[in-house]
């Protein structure tokens, strides 16, 4: 589907300095590369489209320098060790996952553990090993625990938001001819600090023109002034040309009655 949207829009002239395109970044990683012919156009026509190409995607291993260690103490290089000893280096689908499903399971051990006693204070004496689906009061006080859970995870810092949702650090990169390197990292709100976007100085953002296209066309209302010479005669002119025409309507009315 990428390769054929290129394509239109090369087609259509929506590429160069007055266009960005931004893409989601789950791709293959040079999935714009190809040796023939897509969807009417060529190769060297495709890259031409995409080059400059922003793409977006979550990072699985937090970037941030704010904190290295996770809240179990381990880093994300023995997590993945522990897991290649583990599997016998087998390459098993969705393995570069696994910090994910780390942190989640984290959280939830977490907000099941905070759950017992919270329960207990809104004088529910039922055990989790008793909870079901159509328990609503025991759900909701889950619910409020897993809220409540903060973290610093493998994939950095972890918090439910009002959309129940974590907020994942996203990595930027940019198709630069056959490459596509990271140039900046979004970091999320944390427990020290606001959200922060950082760009990379080693491999910065290369601009088709001479920065970032603008979002709309911008109105200049610019003052031209006549060249004074030009303006004196013109002024000379139409003077004349009044005394002229006040003349021929005096000489009219004179000589109205004359045959």
């Amino acid at each position: 589907m990428a390769l054929q949207v290129f394509c239109e829009a090369y087609k259509a002239g929506l590429y160069g300095p007055r266009y960005q395109w931004i893409f989601q970044g789950h791709y293959n990683p040079r999935w714009w590369l190809v040796k023939k012919d897509v969807h009417g156009c060529t190769p060297e026509q495709l890259q031409t489209a995409v080059d400059g190409v922003l793409t977006f995607g979550r990072t699985y291993v937090s970037k941030s320098k704010r904190k290295s260690a996770s809240i179990s103490g381990l880093t994300a290089n023995e997590l993945f060790a522990e897991f290649r000893e583990r599997s016998n280096d087998r390459l098993l689908y969705g393995r570069h996952q696994i910090s994910v499903a780390y942190d989640c399971v984290w959280m939830l051990a977490l907000a099941l553990n905070s759950s017992v006693n919270a329960a207990r204070s809104e004088g529910i004496h039922r055990d989790l090993h008793d909870f079901t689906y159509g328990d609503q009061e025991l759900g909701q006080v889950l619910l409020e625990e897993m809220k409540k859970v903060k973290i610093w995870g493998m994939k950095g810092f972890m918090e439910f938001n009002a959309a129940h949702d974590v907020a994942d650090e996203l990595e930027m990169r940019q198709i630069q001819g056959k490459n596509r390197p990271v140039v900046a990292y979004y970091f999320p709100k944390t427990d020290v600090g606001p959200a922060e976007l950082e760009f990379l100085t080693d491999s910065p953002i290369k601009w088709k023109g001479q920065g970032p296209p603008k979002a709309a066309s911008i109105l200049v209302v610019q003052l031209d002034e006549v060249n004074r010479f030009v303006y004196s005669m013109m002024c000379c002119l139409s003077g004349l040309g009044i005394a002229l025409s006040v003349g021929f309507f005096v000489f009219n009315v004179a000589k109205r009655r004359a045959e």
